[in-house]
């Protein structure tokens, strides 16, 4: 069983007992905190932004698990530069195939979210839903800056 969220998981886990899944998902209907759920389900494990989430502070959890988790250490300048830059620290960051993508964390069903690139020769896509073409820039900076742009946009 895994409890989803807009964009992560509050917990998975799994159990042969269908009384304790029934318990487990009734229980987390009623709005049982993390802690204690984790603790009443043992075989449920907390997301690793369960607890970020639900003291409010997702984002900079999620910066700083991509600032320091090892498996992203070939992107680690990207995000970098992306969180030194000041303008997206409250946009909620995902890596994926070495492509920052920058969302809201108040995102509704269709609202955009911008990604950066790295391209070979220090050139940077950046994509954006509403726009049809990608645009292509000839350095990170540009590439925080039409980023930084299509955001305020979606606001």
């Amino acid at each position: 069983m895994a409890i989803q969220g807009q964009g992560f998981t509050w917990a998975e886990g799994a159990t042969d007992d269908l009384g304790d899944l029934v318990e487990a998902l009734a229980a987390w209907r009623d709005g049982v905190s993390v802690d204690d759920f984790a603790g009443m389900f043992t075989f449920m494990m907390p997301g690793r932004l369960a607890r970020a989430h639900e003291s409010g502070d997702p984002v900079l959890a999620q910066w700083n698990w991509l600032r320091t988790a090892e498996e992203f250490s070939e992107e680690r300048p990207l995000v970098e530069a992306a969180y030194a830059d000041g303008r997206f620290g409250y946009f909620f960051p995902v890596l994926s195939h070495g492509t920052l993508r920058l969302r809201s964390v108040h995102r509704q069903q269709g609202d955009e979210e911008v990604s950066i690139t790295p391209l070979s020769g220090d050139s940077y896509r950046v994509e954006n839903s509403r726009l049809l073409d990608p645009t292509v820039v000839g350095s990170l900076k540009k590439a925080f800056s039409v980023a930084s742009e299509a955001l305020a946009s979606d606001e």
